[in-house]
C-alpha cells in the first residue's frame, strides 16, 4: 500500500464503500490495516444496534457479495484523528 498516494480518512472510507458496490473484495483487503474493527451504529434512535466486524469478515462478506447488492452512500461526514493517530469517521449514510 506504500505505492499508493497518501489519501484522507474520508478518501478512504470513499473507496472502500465504492469497493463494497463493486464487490472487490482485492481492494478492501488493500484498503484495511491489518488491525481493523469495523464499528457502525445502525437503526432508529429509539432503538438502536451497534455492529463490529473483523478485517476478515469485511473482506469475506464483500467476496460473497452481488454485483449491486450493496448500495450505501455518504451523505456527510466528519473526520477526527486522536492523539495516538487513529482516524474516526463518523458518517450519515443512506
Amino acid at each position: 500500500m506504500s505505492d499508493l498516494p497518501k489519501t484522507s480518512p474520508l478518501q478512504t472510507i470513499e473507496l472502500l464503500h465504492k469497493a463494497f458496490r463493486d464487490t472487490d473484495a482485492v481492494a478492501v483487503d488493500s484498503l484495511l490495516h491489518e488491525e481493523y474493527r469495523g464499528i457502525s451504529l445502525g437503526g432508529s434512535s429509539r432503538h438502536r444496534q451497534i455492529h463490529a466486524e473483523t478485517r476478515a469478515k469485511a473482506i469475506s462478506d464483500v467476496a460473497a457479495l452481488k454485483p449491486g447488492s450493496w448500495e450505501v452512500r455518504i451523505l456527510s461526514a466528519s473526520t477526527k484523528i486522536d492523539p495516538n493517530g487513529m482516524a474516526h469517521v463518523w458518517g450519515e449514510v443512506c
